[in-house]
């Protein structure tokens, strides 16, 4: 405490106030905290999210931002840029079927080949070369 307030040109007074919620910190003691913190002055006025926390409720709605948060990024690059996985997710899966179908084959090369075939029989098909 003493340490943060020497830095910080807090007293530890205050420091003690602000802790116990009794006064709020002034913007200069916020821009402080936040410099001595290496944090951003957001996480001192709000707060660590209840839903970020540890103990994410049972709740399915919660559950659902919870799982919209740790995928935001993800979803807003969909957005905006267009692009799509979906190619060689399904790629990957034909590979694991043919694989759990295949099981009895122990060549690497012939697996391969096996692959390789099934690719341009699929491309074929649809009329459509790579």
């Amino acid at each position: 405490m003493q340490e943060v307030s020497d830095s910080s040109h807090i007293s530890r007074n205050n420091l003690d106030k602000y802790e116990k919620d009794i006064v709020k910190p002034t913007a200069d003691a916020i821009i402080s905290l936040s410099n001595f913190y290496r944090i951003s002055a957001d996480w001192i006025l709000i707060g660590k999210p209840v839903l970020f926390s540890d103990e994410i409720s049972e709740d399915p709605k919660i559950k659902e931002i919870h799982e919209f948060t740790d995928w935001f990024d993800g979803i807003i690059n969909t957005i905006r840029l267009h692009y799509s996985n979906g190619f060689m997710e399904g790629h990957n899966n034909k590979i694991k079927v043919l694989k759990r179908v295949c099981f009895g084959i122990r060549n690497f090369h012939r697996f391969r080949n096996r692959i390789l075939f099934m690719d341009a029989a699929t491309h074929s098909k649809r009329g459509t070369s790579h």
